[in-house]
């Protein structure tokens, strides 16, 4: 699986894992939430954080070029 392809489906679980999260918090503060739907919160955070780190992995040449660049300094004039 090239890069490419492997961001599009991380990307693509990734949202969904978000969406799992704010549903579920949703639930929670309602007070509306099952037993089993605070497990699934807990497991789907982990998942979520694995997500964002192999995200950020496969980001990382954008990210560098983006916001790690060397700041080149003007000359001084005399």
């Amino acid at each position: 699986m090239n890069k490419i392809k492997l961001l599009k489906f991380v990307n693509f679980v990734l949202g969904i894992s978000f969406l799992v999260q704010a549903i579920s918090v949703v639930f929670m503060v309602l007070e509306k939430a099952p037993g089993w739907l605070y497990k699934l919160h807990a497991l789907n955070g982990m998942v979520f954080i694995v997500l964002v780190f192999v995200h950020i992995a496969l980001n990382w040449a954008w990210i560098r070029a983006n916001f790690l660049k060397k700041k080149v300094e003007a000359p001084k004039s005399v």
